[in-house]
């Protein structure tokens, strides 16, 4: 088993649309209202910088302040174990051309077979195995990673999430090497077009959760929607797309001029898309209610129903 500081793959769970096979890369800058790729970051070095003057450092400074996370936090998104059975592959899926909107037409191959039996942990949820078995879900028999496979709007594979074990240390979910969430809705080659709501959580199981109860849904995989995906969830033209976001906790970010401010990234996020959405169709949103996290925490049917059915229309 080896360890890596991979800056990239940390870049892209954070989101960020990394060119393959390019060491420095620009793209707009998150930190001020742009769409000019004026933020330059050397993975080889582990730097970035802002030409408009927002600031430069490393990588891990730049993932802190992106996702208000600590710099323990930020290095444990770049710590990679792997081995050659590992779910990260360096092989290049998606072309160098960082601006694409489209995902080439290359094979992915998957290179797990289909699961013998599901953990225990993923089971005690609530998921049934039929559920899983649907969704083409398995296990990483050398790492006991528990596996989803991520599929385009044409239902071809596109890469995949592996989701840690509970008692496992480090991140919990890692993407295989490569695979640019930002291009993609899980779950959408599932969804009929003209569906009367479609509701759009943050992960993976929270749509696969949502499935189990009847309702369509699909995820953003992460808590950001890209230009592409906004363009991809319209395009099966919902009656109503109603977020199912996470609830996230307040978090206490201390700048470096000693001030102390409270952020929210969860709620940055979902007021960015709000803005969006609400412009160019109808949209509405849920409350999760105290106590929970997210759609998958809540186990009661009846709880959900009313959740989901509770949700409120944005007001721009």
């Amino acid at each position: 088993m080896l360890t890596k500081l991979d800056w990239r793959g940390a870049l892209v769970k954070a989101g960020i649309d990394v060119p393959d096979n390019k060491e420095e890369f620009a793209i707009p800058c998150p930190f001020h209202d742009t769409s000019h790729a004026g933020l330059s970051i050397n993975t080889e070095k582990g730097v970035w910088i802002c030409h408009a003057g927002c600031g430069e450092g490393r990588i891990v400074d730049f993932l802190e302040a992106l996702l208000d996370i600590t710099s323990n936090e930020a290095l444990e998104m770049a710590m990679a174990e792997f081995d050659e059975d590992e779910e990260l592959l360096d092989e290049d899926f998606f072309g160098n051309d960082p601006e694409s909107t489209v995902i080439p037409n290359r094979e992915v191959v998957f290179p797990f077979m289909p699961a013998l039996e599901y953990p225990t942990w993923i089971l005690n949820r609530g998921f049934t195995e039929q559920q899983l078995k649907a969704w083409e879900c398995t296990v990483n028999n050398s790492t006991g990673s528990f596996i989803i496979p991520i599929k385009d709007h044409e239902a071809k594979l596109v890469g995949w999430v592996s989701r840690k074990a509970p008692d496992k240390a480090g991140s919990k979910y890692v993407y295989s090497l490569g695979m640019r969430t930002s291009q993609v809705i899980f779950g959408l080659s599932r969804v009929l077009k003209g569906v009367d709501k479609l509701y759009v959580t943050e992960g993976a199981l929270d749509a696969i959760w949502l499935d189990q109860h009847g309702y369509s849904a699909v995820a953003l995989l992460g808590i950001h929607m890209s230009n592409v995906q906004q363009a991809l969830l319209l395009s099966k033209r919902p009656g109503e797309i109603v977020l199912c976001l996470d609830k996230d906790e307040d978090r206490i970010v201390k700048k470096t001029d000693g001030t102390i401010t409270i952020k929210n990234p969860g709620l940055d996020a979902r007021d960015k898309i709000q803005t969006r959405l609400g412009k160019i169709t109808m949209a509405g949103m849920i409350t999760i209610p105290d106590g929970y996290k997210d759609v998958q925490d809540i186990r009661d049917p009846k709880l959900l129903e009313q959740v989901l059915s509770a949700s409120s229309e944005f007001l721009i």
